[in-house]
């Protein structure tokens, strides 16, 4: 025979289970790319929050917008509940590079000294403004705006810095002549040793044909000739001493 046994109180202490995070490493990105969507999972399998804590980029939950170029630091955390502990953070940092842009800056014409100021135009495949200068020759530059003061070779240069998505383009340098004249004769005469010369200012590149006559009325090509750089064709008749008075033209051909 047994007698009651007396009653035994059990206290059993529940502690909260631990969980951890898994998030992948993000690879490095380009100022240029869309909204990333971040992924991180906790083994307890509550939702993960994430944070940017520093670099240029804003969070709309797990969207993740570029806003320029540097180095992007976020974290993906859990605070738990009442069956988990908080979950140690995990911190991801990545990279975004600038976005690379080119200048499109097209030839320049020739100019004659004298000829109305003109603008320059150049664009970039960022649509950024492009910003000019004058390397070297007789010109002023005011904004874009162009105005020749002399003859000679003009080199201008196209230049786009960049900001904060887009890296600096490399410059781009565009060169023009400026003429004193177009078909001018001047400098005529003689020199020392009896040759008779003269500088033709014409368009660059072309070919002119120079023509003799005694009579005004008959013409006979005596050279051919191109422009050089500058503008100029230089003439020179050494036999000029052996003909009668004489006179010259110079021809487009």
């Amino acid at each position: 025979m047994f007698f009651e046994a007396p009653p035994t109180n059990l206290i059993l202490n529940v502690v909260k289970a631990q969980q951890s995070i898994s998030f992948p490493i993000v690879p490095d990105k380009s100022a240029g790319e869309s909204s990333i969507i971040l992924e991180a999972t906790a083994t307890s399998g509550l939702p993960v929050v994430f944070e940017v804590l520093n670099g240029p980029a804003v969070l709309d939950g797990d969207a993740l917008d570029l806003v320029g170029a540097g180095t992007v630091t976020v974290s993906a955390w859990q605070a738990g509940d009442t069956n988990y502990l908080a979950a140690a953070p995990v911190r991801r940092t990545f990279k975004v590079s600038k976005i690379p842009q080119t200048i499109s800056f097209g030839g320049l014409s020739w100019q004659i000294l004298g000829d109305a100021p003109f603008p320059l135009v150049a664009t970039t495949s960022s649509g950024l403004p492009v910003s000019f200068r004058i390397l070297s020759g007789p010109a002023l530059l005011s904004g874009n705006i162009v105005t020749v003061t002399g003859s000679g070779t003009v080199v201008v240069r196209a230049t786009q810095l960049g900001n904060a998505v887009h890296a600096s383009a490399a410059d781009v340098d565009q060169s023009f002549m400026v003429a004193l004249g177009l078909n001018l004769i001047t400098d005529a005469g003689l020199d020392a040793d009896g040759t008779f010369c003269f500088t033709f200012m014409g368009e660059f590149g072309r070919q002119y044909v120079i023509e003799l006559s005694t009579d005004l009325s008959n013409w006979a090509p005596v050279a051919t000739n191109t422009v050089d750089a500058l503008g100029n064709l230089q003439f020179k008749d050494a036999a000029a001493m052996n003909r009668p008075p004489s006179f010259f033209r110079v021809v487009s051909q």
